[in-house]
């Protein structure tokens, strides 16, 4: 629960927002600026008094997660050599030998390996793999885009400016 003060501010931020968010004059527009400021200003407050709460329990769940990753690291090569065990007596053995407790099946799922990236590209562009075979790095391309700017040309894409304004 925020503090009470914090809580009147946001209540009295959502009130003058409701009244106040028409800019047709300098004066409006530099208001709804300050105005933006203080919501940036109550947002650091927010998380701040949220950041003291929650970081006892972050430091606990951080330990936590990384005892249960422990312990299932060690249990790993247990459940390897088992799992390996069994499918080599499934192999060799015939299927009336290989018992099967209740609930117990054996499951084969494809896992595609990727050997040759430009066959896969080409198979795409010719149209006998669907597009969705390839998934474009978003991220990748916001950097090629930021480091080239204007000279930014990479086909079949664009440069949308996505504009904020940010007020300190």
């Amino acid at each position: 629960m925020l503090p009470s003060r914090i809580t009147d501010e946001v209540n009295d931020m959502l009130s003058w927002t409701n009244h106040h968010t028409a800019i047709s004059t300098p004066d409006t527009y530099a208001r709804a600026a300050e105005a933006l400021g203080a919501v940036s200003a109550l947002r650091r407050k927010i998380t701040t008094h949220y950041a003291e709460i929650k970081k006892p329990s972050a430091v606990a769940h951080k330990a936590y997660c990384k005892l249960e990753k422990d312990e299932l690291a060690r249990l790993a090569p247990a459940e390897t050599a088992l799992r390996e065990a069994l499918l080599a007596y499934e192999d060799r053995a015939l299927p009336a030998d290989v018992p099967r407790l209740k609930g117990q099946y054996t499951t084969s799922t494809p896992s595609v390996v990727i050997e040759d990236f430009h066959a896969l590209v080409s198979a795409v562009a010719a149209g006998t793999v669907p597009l969705d075979a390839l998934k474009p790095n978003v991220a990748a391309l916001n950097r090629i885009a930021r480091r080239d700017d204007a000279l930014y040309h990479v086909p079949g894409t664009r440069v949308d400016q996505v504009r904020v304004v940010v007020v300190p």
